[in-house]
C-alpha cells in the first residue's frame, strides 16, 4: 500500500517540476538532450549536388547493381526487421531511400524522463532534404563525398557496420552472451563515422545485424558492391495513370469549397491522418498484396500543384496558413506491421461518407479555431456535424480505429498499454438506441466536461490536472446517467451494435502483449476478465487521447497525464458493460477487477468509485452472468474473427472444442494451459507446424495472457502480477508486430511438443525446450525460417500484411 502511495506521489512530484496551472501556457523550451555536446569532434558536413545527383540517376545502367532488385529486398528482410518507425535504433531508418540518406543521430524518440518536449523529427515531414538533417543532427551512413570506390567503403558507416560483423560474427549456437544488451530501453551507442574506429575497439561483437546472425556471402558482397559502386538509387516510381485519375478523384472530393464540406474534411482528415489509404477497386496485378499506398496529409497547395506538407506535432494543430488543402502523398516506406493501418478507398466508401456526413441536412455558420483548448476537443470542433454520422463513421472502421490506438502515431503502444488487461472483449452501443451517442443536444451540452489533456499540449501540473480531469468525468458521467434514466434505456441486446457483417467488426479482442497490443475481429479464446462497451463519447475521447493528440516527442508530463487519463476510459467503457449484469453478478465482476486498492487511495484518485456510481433502470433479457452475457453478445454481432480465430467463442470450455482441420485439432490442449507451468514461455511466440511440403506448413501464435490484480497504476506492475491466473490463447496465423519467440516443430513431434510444454515450470526444462524447438538468435537456420515467415505472413494476409519486428525478440 506504501509503496503504491510513493509511486503515486513520485508522478505528481515531477509534474509539479515542469508543469504550470492547467490554464497557463509555458513558453517552448529547448530539449537539454539535443543540445551538442562539446567535445564530440565530429563535424557533420552536407553531399555535394555532384554526390546527390550521380545516387539518383534519370536511368540506371545495366552496370550497376539495381537497387530495387537486388538491394532493397536484402535491406527488407535483414534490417528493416529492426530499423524501421519511432523505435529504430539510432532513428536509422532503412526502409526508405530518404532514410538511408537521412542516416543516424544520437538523439531518442522515446525518452521518459525528458522535461522539455522533442523537436520533431519524422522522416518525409520535418525536414525534406539530407541537409535539413545534418542540421538536425543527423549524420551519414553513406560516403557523401566524391571519390574512389575504396573510399566509398571506408567513409560509409553502413558498410562498415556489416563488416565488423563479418569479422566478429556471433556464436554459432546457443544463447548471446550477457554482453548483448537486448533489453527495449538500452542505452544505444550510436557511432557517427569519425567515432567508429572507437566504437569497434569498444564493442567488437555489435555489427548490424544486431544480436542476429549475420548476413550470408552472396547478401554481404551484393551490398558490399553497391555501396562500392557509390550506393546509386533507382529512381522513384510514379503512380498510373488509373491511380492518378483516383487521387484526382478523392482530392477533389476532399477539398469542395463551401463551409460544411470544409468542416467535414477536417473531421475525415483528423481520423485518418496515420492510416495506409489505398484503392481497392483498382488492385495492381502484378502484386495484389502490396498495392501502392497512401498517406492523408495537409497541404499549402491546391491538387493539380506541387504538394507542399505543414508539418506540426498534431493533425489539429494550428496549420497557420490562409487555406488548407487535403492531398494524398504515396508511402515510400516499406510497410512494417507495427505502423501500418490499411484503410480501402473506393467509390462505395465515397458514398458512404456522402450518406454519412453531407446528406443529413445541417448548416455551417463559422469554421472552429484551431487554437489548443478547443481543437483538442473534438465535440466542440465538430459539434455541429450529426453526433450519431460521427459515432457511424467510426462503427464502419472499428477494427481500423481500435487499431490505431495500438499503432498510430507511436507504432508501438508503451503509454496504453499497462492500463489495460492482458485480453479483453469489445462490443460498441447501437447509434441507433443508444441516446448518448445520437443526440445532438447532449453531445452539445456535455462537451465542455470532455476536454483531454492534449489541450495544454506539453505544459502540466500533473497533480491539478489529475484532480480537474476526475472532476469533469464525474460531471460527465451524471450528464449521461441523468440521459439514460430519462430515455428509460434498456440493457438488453437492442443496445448493443449488431456490427456490420458476419466477420466484422461487431466484436473485437485486444490483447496486450507487455509493450505492444493487437486486436483481433471476433471474441477469441475463452472468457476473459472483463470486457468493454464503448459508445461514442468514449471512442472519440480515445482517438484523440491515444492517436490525434499524442505527441510521442512530448515530455514526461504529456506522457503520464495521457496514461492517466486512460484510466477514466477504461473504467467508463468497464461500467457500460458492468450495467449489462444483474446487480449482484456486476458487483462481483467490480470486485474482481479492482483488487489491491486502498479505500482511500481508491476514493482520492477515481472520484468515490467512478465505475460503481448509481446505474439507470434496467431490464436484462435474463439473469445472465458475464459468460453468458458475452455468448449472447457473440450471437448478436455474429463477428466469429475468421480467420483468427481458431475456436469461436463459447461460454464454457467444454463447448469450444469444434469440427476443425486435425492438425489445429491436436493443439487444441493449449488452450488450457495456464498458471505457472507459462511461466517461461513468451508473451508472443510463433509456431510453425512443418509437414513434408513446405508451402503445406502450418503457423500459429501462443499469447499469453498475464493476470494482474489491477492495471490501475502506471509503476509498480509486477506488485500486481498473478502468474496463477496466467492463460494462453491458440490463434492462427501470425499476430502481434513483436514475436518474442519461434518455435517449430515437426508434425510427429506435436504430441510430444504438448507433452514438454506441461513441464515449463522449471527453468530447466524450458532451457531444453527451447533447445530441441526454438529458434534461438544463434540458430543456423534462423533467417531461413524468418523467410519463410515473412512470405507467409504476406500470403496469408495480403494488403493488411506488414514486415514484423525482431526488437523484441528473447535471447533464450
Amino acid at each position: 500500500m506504501y509503496r503504491t502511495i510513493i509511486q503515486i506521489a513520485v508522478i505528481f512530484f515531477l509534474s509539479a517540476i515542469i508543469g504550470c496551472s492547467p490554464t497557463q501556457h509555458l513558453p517552448h523550451l529547448p530539449d537539454l538532450d539535443k543540445l551538442p555536446l562539446l567535445s564530440d569532434p565530429y563535424k557533420i558536413e552536407v553531399p555535394s549536388e555532384t554526390v546527390l545527383a550521380e545516387r539518383h540517376p534519370n536511368k540506371v545502367p545495366p552496370s550497376l547493381i539495381h537497387f530495387e532488385k537486388d538491394i532493397k529486398p536484402i535491406l527488407d528482410s535483414r534490417c528493416v526487421v529492426c530499423h524501421a518507425c519511432y523505435d529504430a535504433p539510432c532513428q536509422l531508418k532503412l526502409g526508405a531511400v530518404e532514410g538511408i540518406e537521412r542516416g543516424a543521430t544520437k538523439t531518442k524518440v522515446y525518452d521518459g524522463k525528458r522535461f522539455f518536449a522533442a523537436e520533431p523529427t519524422r522522416l518525409f515531414t520535418d525536414a525534406l532534404s539530407v541537409e535539413q538533417w545534418r542540421k538536425k543532427d543527423f549524420f551519414p551512413v553513406l560516403d557523401e563525398q566524391v571519390g574512389d570506390s575504396e573510399a566509398a567503403l571506408s567513409d560509409s558507416l553502413l558498410y562498415q557496420m556489416i563488416k565488423l560483423k563479418k569479422d566478429h560474427p556471433s556464436p554459432k549456437k546457443g544463447l548471446l552472451p550477457e554482453s548483448f544488451e537486448l533489453e527495449n530501453y538500452r542505452e544505444l551507442s550510436c557511432p557517427s563515422p569519425d567515432g567508429f574506429l572507437d566504437f569497434k575497439k569498444e564493442h567488437p561483437l555489435r555489427g548490424m545485424p544486431y544480436g542476429l546472425p549475420g548476413l550470408s556471402r552472396e547478401h554481404h558482397d551484393t551490398l558490399t558492391k553497391w555501396l562500392e559502386q557509390g550506393a546509386v538509387f533507382t529512381p522513384t516510381k510514379t503512380p498510373s495513370a488509373e491511380i492518378t485519375a483516383l487521387i484526382n478523384q478523392w482530392e477533389t472530393f476532399l477539398n469542395q469549397p463551401d463551409k460544411k464540406s470544409q468542416l467535414i474534411s477536417r473531421y475525415i482528415y483528423e481520423h485518418l491522418a496515420f492510416g495506409h489509404l489505398y484503392f481497392s477497386d483498382i488492385i495492381d496485378k502484378t502484386n495484389p498484396s502490396q498495392p501502392p499506398f497512401f498517406s492523408m496529409v495537409r497541404s499549402q497547395t491546391p491538387p493539380g500543384e506541387t504538394l507542399k506538407i505543414i508539418a506540426t506535432s498534431r493533425p489539429y494543430d494550428n496549420p497557420l496558413v490562409d487555406n488548407v488543402y487535403y492531398r494524398l502523398r504515396q508511402v515510400e516506406e516499406t510497410i512494417v506491421d507495427k505502423s501500418h493501418l490499411p484503410y480501402a478507398l473506393n467509390q462505395q466508401k465515397m458514398q458512404r461518407l456522402k450518406e454519412l456526413f453531407w446528406a443529413p441536412a445541417y448548416q455551417i455558420q463559422t469554421l472552429p479555431q484551431y487554437s489548443p483548448i478547443s481543437a483538442a476537443n473534438p465535440f466542440k470542433t465538430f459539434v455541429d456535424i450529426p453526433a450519431k454520422s460521427r459515432y457511424q463513421f467510426l462503427l464502419d472502421n472499428a477494427h481500423y480505429f481500435i487499431a490505431n490506438f495500438i499503432k498510430g502515431p507511436v507504432c508501438w503502444g508503451p503509454i496504453a498499454l499497462n492500463v489495460i488487461n492482458d485480453r479483453f472483449f469489445v462490443v460498441f452501443t447501437n447509434p441507433d438506441t443508444d441516446p448518448v451517442s445520437n443526440d445532438d443536444h447532449f453531445m452539445r451540452l456535455a462537451s465542455p466536461v470532455l476536454n483531454l489533456p492534449a489541450e495544454m499540449e506539453n505544459h502540466f501540473n500533473l497533480a491539478a490536472a489529475w484532480t480537474l480531469y476526475a472532476k469533469q468525468q464525474r460531471a460527465y458521467l451524471d450528464k449521461k446517467d441523468t440521459l439514460l434514466e430519462k430515455n428509460n434505456t434498456r440493457y438488453n441486446s437492442d443496445l448493443i451494435w449488431k456490427g456490420n457483417g458476419p466477420d466484422g467488426d461487431g466484436a473485437l479482442t485486444v490483447f496486450r502483449h507487455h509493450n505492444s497490443a493487437s486486436v483481433l475481429k471476433g471474441f477469441i479464446g475463452d472468457t476473459p476478465k472483463t470486457a468493454w462497451v464503448i459508445d461514442y463519447p468514449i471512442f472519440e475521447r480515445i482517438y484523440y487521447l491515444l492517436v490525434a493528440g499524442f505527441d510521442v516527442y512530448g515530455n514526461v508530463g504529456h506522457q503520464l497525464a495521457t496514461r492517466l487519463y486512460m484510466d477514466f476510459l477504461r473504467m467508463e467503457g468497464e461500467r457500460n458493460f458492468i450495467h449489462f449484469l444483474p446487480g449482484k453478478h456486476g458487483q462481483t465482476e467490480y470486485q474482481r477487477w479492482y483488487k489491491s486498492i486502498p479505500p482511500r487511495l481508491e476514493n482520492y484518485l477515481f472520484e468515490k468509485n467512478l465505475i460503481t456510481q448509481k446505474k439507470t433502470p434496467s431490464n436484462p433479457e435474463t439473469n445472465h452472468k458475464k459468460p453468458q452475457l458475452l455468448q449472447l453478445f457473440a450471437e448478436h454481432t455474429q463477428a466469429h474473427g475468421k480467420p483468427y480465430n481458431t475456436y469461436p467463442y463459447r461460454s464454457t470450455a467444454q463447448s469450444q472444442v469444434v469440427k476443425t482441420d486435425p492438425i489445429t485439432q491436436r493443439l487444441y490442449p493449449l488452450t488450457q494451459s495456464k498458471g505457472k507451468q507459462l511461466r517461461h514461455l513468451p508473451d508472443v511466440s510463433y509456431l510453425r507446424i512443418k509437414t513434408n511440403v513446405s508451402k503445406s506448413d502450418r503457423v500459429y501464435t501462443l499469447i499469453k495472457n498475464k493476470g494482474h490484480s489491477s492495471v490501475h497504476f502506471i509503476f509498480g506492475e509486477d506488485l500486481r502480477r498473478l502468474p496463477k491466473n496466467d492463460t494462453l490463447t491458440l490463434v492462427h496465423g501470425m499476430i502481434g508486430s513483436y514475436p518474442n519467440y519461434i518455435y517449430s516443430v515437426p508434425l510427429g513431434e506435436v504430441d510430444d511438443f504438448l507433452k514438454k510444454i506441461k513441464g515449463l515450470k522449471k527453468e530447466k526444462n524450458a532451457i531444453a525446450f527451447n533447445k530441441r524447438w526454438g529458434l534461438q538468435r544463434t540458430h543456423v537456420k534462423f533467417w531461413k525460417e524468418i523467410d519463410w515467415l515473412l512470405a507467409k505472413n504476406q500470403t496469408i494476409y495480403g494488403v493488411d500484411a506488414g514486415q514484423f519486428d525482431l526488437n523484441r525478440y528473447l535471447n533464450q
